[in-house]
């Protein structure tokens, strides 16, 4: 290992756009990897690794790499783990970067909404982790994601008090971030009268309000060593990242009190990693973006990853503390889940914003920022430091 560092040099996507758009999954990751690369200051044709979701229904890495141009692809990988594999694409770029394998890895995600929730629905060939889940626990009556999270709600509501309406002051919170966010879908408060519609309940205690906002997208970051741009004061620092399953792996649908680290979740050996290779505490973190596929996942983080102490989560979202101008930001773009889902890998892109000072709902003066992935495994994360100015 050397002593370079690894940067997020450049960020690219493209518009959202609400499911069934009908854009080319292929022309539009095309277009995010191209605007990463002009971001980042590079041509297409410099990069030389690529790493992406398994399942991700656009380019493969070969043939992006023959599309850019790309002189010499020396790293392609595949990586099937969901939301969880959000902030594990970067690990693994840092790590080919940090190794000398690579000098510019391109990271993306792609998505088209209409397909998104056909996959969901099934059990999938391609994404074996859910085909395991399903092939158990669907005869429990499991079907999905929401009964996932459910179960992680009553686990926690099991321990500390949370009722129903920290759930809708949550999902309007995001909501609330999401309109000073021009790029984000859901934007208006969702009234009271219609949330509490017995109408509105899907699984547990979530309606179809506390799901994430669906949407047609491709977005794309570039990691190189530091100081290899010629924008050095725009590289956002990776000063740590992890990637976890616990140390008692189970199918996607891990349920917790069935592990042998319970109460643990996998989330909470990827933070005791990125605390101990950082250095830091919970305390430097300035603006976090955090996985929140339902309005409930975002609030167990906060947790999880020591930012206020067990039990304390709802107080927090009762004083808006997570507001982008608030003592504790959170998802100021809205996040995945007002803002539109990407399996968790915009909020990368967001946290890059965030340090350079360029967010639509900019946090003052952040220097680090936490990045986070699903509390189920396996899962991710990292911490990321503005550079020196």
């Amino acid at each position: 290992m050397t002593d370079r560092c690894a940067v997020i040099a450049g960020i690219g996507e493209v518009p959202l756009t609400p499911p069934g758009s009908g854009r080319s999954p292929d022309f539009m990751t095309l277009q995010a990897a191209r605007a990463a690369c002009a971001d980042a200051g590079i041509e297409p044709s410099d990069i030389d690794g690529i790493v992406k979701y398994t399942y991700d229904g656009s380019l493969s890495c070969m043939t992006l790499a023959a599309t850019l141009g790309a002189r010499e692809l020396r790293a392609q990988l595949e990586v099937p783990a969901g939301g969880g594999s959000a902030v594990g694409l970067i690990d693994i770029a840092r790590t080919l970067v940090l190794a000398g394998r690579a000098s510019a890895v391109l990271c993306f995600r792609t998505l088209t909404g209409a397909e998104w929730l056909k996959q969901m629905s099934m059990a999938d060939p391609l994404r074996p982790y859910y085909l395991d889940g399903v092939n158990y626990l669907r005869s429990s009556g499991w079907t999905g994601y929401l009964h996932l999270f459910a179960a992680l709600y009553a686990e926690y509501a099991a321990r500390h008090p949370m009722s129903r309406d920290v759930l809708f002051a949550s999902a309007n919170l995001m909501r609330a971030n999401a309109a000073r966010n021009p790029e984000a879908l859901a934007t208006t408060p969702i009234d009271r009268d219609e949330y509490f519609a017995e109408s509105a309940r899907t699984v547990g205690p979530f309606t179809r309000f506390d799901e994430y906002a669906t949407a047609d997208l491709s977005c794309a970051v570039v990691v190189t060593a530091g100081g290899r741009t010629d924008r050095p004061d725009r590289e956002v620092s990776i000063v740590a990242s992890a990637q976890s399953h616990g140390p008692d792996p189970k199918t996607w649908f891990d349920l917790r009190p069935t592990s042998a680290s319970y109460p643990d979740s996998p989330s909470s050996y990827v933070a005791r990693q990125l605390y101990a290779e950082s250095g830091l505490t919970p305390a430097a973190i300035d603006v976090a973006t955090l996985y929140d596929c339902t309005s409930f996942t975002y609030l167990d983080l906060v947790e999880t990853y020591g930012l206020c102490g067990p039990g304390q989560v709802a107080e927090l979202v009762a004083d808006q503390a997570f507001r982008a101008d608030g003592p504790m930001p959170v998802n100021p773009h809205g996040g995945d889940f007002a803002g539109g889902y990407s399996a968790g890998f915009r909020h990368i892109l967001e946290a890059t914003r965030q340090l350079r000072g360029e967010a639509a709902n900019q946090v003052a003066d952040a220097e680090y920022a936490l990045v986070a992935a699903p509390q189920i495994g396996p899962t991710s994360g990292a911490i990321l430091r503005r550079s020196e100015r």
